[in-house]
């Protein structure tokens, strides 16, 4: 294999690993423009250029996805420890009997019903698009 091909070849090899590496999920990747070396001068500054060039995409690339990996996976994280904090305050509620607790402490306790019940459904509705990769997460 000559060396231009070798090149090309190399760009197109990493450009793949690093578009996938991360991509449990459905995420887009960024597209690295590559152009192909011609046969005749391959080792002229410029093709040196094009090709650093290339691979510099490759990396910026590679990093973006890293990224926003790590963000879905923070998110994905904090959904998670909202609902183990959530199981432990219906636990409580559960475990309290209806004349342990005033007229009052009952309702607030059904408006945390409520809201928790609120916010597992979005939190439910974020982990699909999570996992869909439909929504940039900032």
């Amino acid at each position: 294999m000559t060396g231009g091909k070798w090149i090309v070849m190399t760009v197109c090899c990493l450009f793949l690993m690093t578009s996938y590496a991360f991509c449990d999920e459905k995420i887009p990747a960024p597209e690295a423009k590559i152009n192909k070396v011609p046969k005749t001068s391959l080792a002229t500054p410029q093709n040196i250029d094009n090709v650093n060039k290339q691979l510099t995409e490759v990396i910026a690339a590679n990093q973006k996805l890293q990224e926003d990996y790590m963000r879905r996976i923070e998110k994905m994280r904090e959904i998670s420890n909202q609902a183990k904090i959530h199981q432990r305050i219906l636990e409580k509620i559960k475990k309290q009997t209806p004349s342990e607790s005033s007229a009052v402490q009952q309702a607030i306790q059904q408006e945390k019903i409520r809201l928790i019940a609120e916010q597992a459904r979005k939190n439910q509705e974020l982990l699909k698009t999570l996992r869909s990769g439909q929504q940039k997460i900032s």
